[in-house]
């Protein structure tokens, strides 16, 4: 299979307590250069150059397993971060993100939003600064985007910042976009 040309020439520089939203129809690139960024996928040509430490992710495929409680993934996430949760803080992570009864629910006994909103909560717990959401909005309802949004603002003001892929704008009108085309 032929590999076609997804972006060229782009450049950007995320400060801290900034967010940039990439735009773009689905097959325009947005995964690709959110895992470019990551380190999980080379670029053709030019670099990525960071300058932080841990950056926090939350994809399609949301990294929690099924077999164990919500509690138990975040816990086991963020161990493999190296930052401990106790088990207060994994409790008030759920509660930020309005699924604090889940907590010792079963992933596999979840929706799609709920397990949503428990990697979000997941990433609150991380301790990166950088933040890379692929699509975060899909499975959430509106009282999911809004606490997203909470959650994000938080996190700016406190000097993290985020790169989000998303096909809707979530942060004001501060917010830097990068537009992809097909």
């Amino acid at each position: 299979m032929q590999g076609r040309e997804l972006f060229n020439g782009l450049a950007c520089r995320v400060e801290a307590g900034s967010t940039i939203e990439i735009h773009g129809s689905n097959g325009s690139g947005k995964s690709t250069l959110l895992r470019v960024l990551l380190g999980l996928q080379r670029p053709d040509h030019g670099t990525v150059t960071r300058h932080v430490g841990r950056i926090g992710y939350v994809g399609h495929r949301l990294g929690l397993t099924g077999l164990m409680t919500l509690g138990e993934n975040l816990r086991w996430l963020g161990a493999l971060a190296g930052h401990n949760s106790a088990e207060s803080e994994v409790r008030g992570a759920l509660e930020r993100m309005g699924i604090g009864g889940c907590f010792n629910r079963e992933v596999r006994h979840l929706s799609a939003g709920q397990a949503k909103r428990g990697a979000l909560a997941g990433l609150t717990l991380s301790g990166s600064k950088l933040w890379l959401l692929d699509e975060p909005l899909s499975s959430l309802d509106d009282q999911g985007v809004s606490l997203l949004s909470e959650v994000l603002t938080s996190h700016r003001e406190e000097g993290g910042s985020a790169i989000i892929a998303t096909h809707a704008s979530i942060t004001d009108s501060s917010t830097e976009t990068i537009e992809l085309q097909n």
